[in-house]
């Protein structure tokens, strides 16, 4: 299938971009018409479409009592990657204000780019074992980006021991996560959506800083232990007014 090699540019691995391709040669079609078409097996494209579908590479319409996808005008794809790229440039801009003036002490910044990118992002807090992640997230938009990355992450850190306490935003998985802290390893509070809209995710683990935008696959590791201690500062005064527990104030 030509074009495959040239979608890599996008961060499509090759069964995605032979996916993509063959939503665009049929128009609207069945999930098992695409899997024909691009020679992917049945329980393949039920996992790479929904990825395409968050990526907003395809779309999915039920009609008729039938799912189906399209992919979206390649057009689009570029004025989107346009505009995500001026964010990372504006995002690298205000990042750049937090380094010092003076070389020594300057912290180690470092970009991630892509579903690989996250997930590689993700892995850096595995490297702690039995220490504690402070962690804001919609843990609800996280799971839906990443998919079966999710479950083992969560398994490998349990078997380092790392414990987590968080700050997310209410919702399916966010109930279970918390239904669930115990035996996860974590202790969590919930917050609305109305009042918290936070969509991108904070771990602040060691000296490093991880901020994700999951929807647009963007990632930044800071690692700067005055960075980092601020941080978990700030958090450490939200945990305790969610806990009742307000700021003292000082006259």
């Amino acid at each position: 299938m030509r074009y495959v090699k040239e979608l890599e540019v996008l961060n499509c691995t090759p069964e995605e971009a032979r996916v993509y391709l063959a939503a665009l040669e049929l128009g609207e079609s069945r999930l098992s018409v695409i899997a024909k078409r691009s020679r992917i097996s049945t329980s393949r494209i039920e996992t790479i479409l929904p990825k395409l579908v968050q990526r907003r590479f395809c779309v999915q319409r039920v009609r008729g009592g039938l799912r189906l996808y399209a992919a979206r005008d390649p057009k689009l794809l570029l004025e989107e990657e346009s505009e995500r790229l001026q964010r990372l440039r504006n995002l690298i801009a205000e990042l750049r204000l937090l380094i010092p003036s003076t070389g020594e002490g300057k912290p180690r910044v470092r970009y991630y780019e892509g579903y690989e990118g996250i997930v590689e992002a993700m892995d850096d807090t595995l490297r702690m074992p039995n220490k504690t992640i402070l962690a804001w997230a919609d843990i609800d938009l996280a799971w839906q980006v990443l998919g079966d990355y999710y479950p083992q992450y969560i398994r490998h850190k349990n078997e380092r021991s790392i414990f987590v306490r968080g700050i997310f935003v209410k919702g399916r998985i966010g109930e279970r996560f918390k239904e669930r802290a115990r035996i996860e390893h974590r202790e969590v509070k919930l917050v609305s959506r109305e009042q918290f809209p936070i969509s991108n995710e904070i771990n602040i683990y060691d000296d490093k800083v991880l901020i994700i935008s999951h929807r647009d696959l963007l990632g930044v590791i800071i690692q700067s232990r005055e960075i980092a201690d601020t941080q978990r500062a700030i958090f450490e005064l939200v945990w305790g007014i969610l806990e009742g527990r307000g700021p003292k104030t000082v006259s």
